[in-house]
């Protein structure tokens, strides 16, 4: 941003008020929406690695300017930028976590290219490249920016670069010593992670942090501030269901050679009930029931459900009646994707060969993702099913009625929950009041997964979260956006939870 860098003296002034944080954001607020599009510009992206080093060359020299010494941590995968300013080795830590990586773009599925973060207006008419607006372009707070990971994880990411000018143009010293980690490979599960934390270089580094927030996720759907203190977890696993050894004439052998479609669709359908409910037995054990101060929590949420069921489109919900923000502090089983022969234009009239199943098992509390795989591997062997963890031989195909592969796939998330009362959630529940003049909504957990538990597992921190941007974002998929109204909000909760988490 086009702000000077200015080195608060010891003296400087250590309250933010938040009507100076709202007048500097109307005044500088098309200078950090261009940041935004300069950032979300870079295509950091798994299959780019090049991205990916540019995105996190970018990060460096920016937040280096601002006082920060900045490293790169090395998991054998893609590396984390760490950055750090200590301000007072007697004061508390605020360590923040953010990821400069984004999702996969298929650019014909989007409005514009992916990669040219773009500002459209209230009524979706396009207005043109961020980048090549004029500082003083005025923005609408219902503007939105459309660009891949211009929402996860780059907004918030932009937000924290622009609060730090606030606050420098203020002459505001941050109340903590600040450490950030910035992963690179967060949308491809975080396999480095683990290796990184457990590195007792690295993890020294992270001292004396006593809890980590993450700066990620959509807000409540009616768009208030958000906090969250838990994930779900995940695991994946592939299910595919055999017939014959090649594709047959389904004239010369309909009814009489199995179709594995078929026989996977009732596999499927044995699984969840047209409720929604998972009817694999032993699939909800181990779940740990929420407290006293969750439940509450859960029950003075707004009342949501049918304006999000009519905004997507969904005819109706499962759940049997209860709320959206219930059913996710449960474990699910979505198919989330099927694969069996041909359709449109390239059908033919055959009996496939095989049939599969792509699916994703989530995990809450007091659940390992071994105990739920093997309640599902369970379930297909009491119907009959020999299971296998590889492609079947010719003459196991034979030998077996009811042949399946069930293989999990790499990679994959535990879950958590941190306690509502823990001290470092109550100040930043504090802390976003007092910067917006709105009581946040808490959420126990939110359905997503993340490596934010790992933190927890390895170096015994809380996690939890902010939610940054705007609940419709179209998170991972086309037409990824950030609206403005949520990105200028979160410069300022960002500022004032720099100016006073640990005072």
């Amino acid at each position: 941003m086009a702000i000077a860098l200015l080195v608060a003296p010891p003296g400087a002034r250590a309250q933010l008020a938040p009507e100076a944080a709202r007048l500097w954001v109307e005044r500088h607020g098309m200078e950090a929406v261009r940041q935004l599009g300069e950032l979300a510009a870079i295509p950091s992206v798994a299959s780019n690695p090049a991205g990916l080093t540019e995105a996190r060359r970018w990060l460096a020299a920016r937040l280096e300017r601002y006082g920060f010494r900045t490293r790169e941590l090395d998991g054998g995968h893609v590396p984390a930028l760490y950055a750090e300013r200590t301000v007072d080795p007697r004061a508390r830590t605020l360590l923040l976590y953010f990821h400069y990586d984004g999702q996969e773009a298929d650019p014909s599925q989007w409005r514009t290219d992916p990669f040219l973060p773009t500002l459209f207006d209230a009524t979706g008419r396009e207005i043109g490249p961020v980048v090549a607006l004029p500082a003083g372009q005025r923005l609408d707070p219902d503007m939105r920016v459309y660009a891949r990971a211009v929402a996860d994880d780059k907004a918030p990411i932009a937000a924290f670069l622009a609060a730090l000018a606030l606050l420098e143009e203020r002459r505001i010293r941050p109340a903590a010593n600040l450490k950030l980690f910035l992963e690179g490979d967060e949308e491809s599960s975080s396999p480095g992670m683990r290796r990184m934390l457990e590195n007792p270089e690295y993890a020294r580094l992270l001292e004396p942090a006593e809890a980590v927030i993450i700066l990620d996720a959509p807000r409540f759907p009616t768009n208030p501030p958000t906090l969250y203190l838990g994930t779900r977890g995940i695991v994946t696993a592939d299910l595919t269901v055999y017939g014959a050894n090649r594709p047959l004439h389904s004239g010369h052998y309909g009814n009489w050679a199995v179709n594995p479609a078929l026989e996977l669709s009732r596999l499927l359908a044995s699984m969840v009930d047209d409720d929604g409910r998972v009817l694999v037995e032993g699939y909800y054990n181990g779940r740990t029931p929420l407290t006293p101060l969750e439940e509450a929590a859960l029950a003075r949420l707004p009342q949501v459900d049918e304006e999000v069921r009519r905004e997507f489109g969904i005819p109706r919900a499962y759940g049997g009646g209860r709320r959206l923000h219930e059913l996710i502090t449960y474990p699910s089983l979505n198919v989330r994707g099927l694969g069996a022969g041909y359709i449109g234009a390239q059908a033919t009239t055959s009996i496939p060969d095989r049939a599969t199943a792509a699916l994703d098992l989530r995990l809450v509390p007091g659940q390992t993702d071994q105990a739920v795989l093997a309640s599902l591997r369970a379930h297909l062997e009491r119907l009959g099913y020999h299971l296998l963890d590889r492609e079947p031989t010719p003459e196991e195909r034979l030998a077996h009625p009811r042949l399946a592969q069930f293989r999990r796939r790499p990679g994959g998330y535990a879950s958590f929950r941190t306690p509502m009362d823990h001290r470092a959630v109550q100040q930043a529940v504090r802390i976003v009041e007092q910067a917006t003049g709105t009581t946040p909504v808490v959420l126990p957990t939110i359905g997503g997964s993340g490596p934010l538990v790992l933190f927890r597992d390895v170096l015994g921190l809380a996690p939890f979260g902010i939610a940054i941007y705007n609940y419709d974002c179209n998170q991972h998929a086309a037409n990824e956006n950030v609206r403005v109204r949520e990105f200028l909000e979160g410069i300022r909760i960002i500022a004032a939870l720099i100016a006073n988490y640990g005072r």
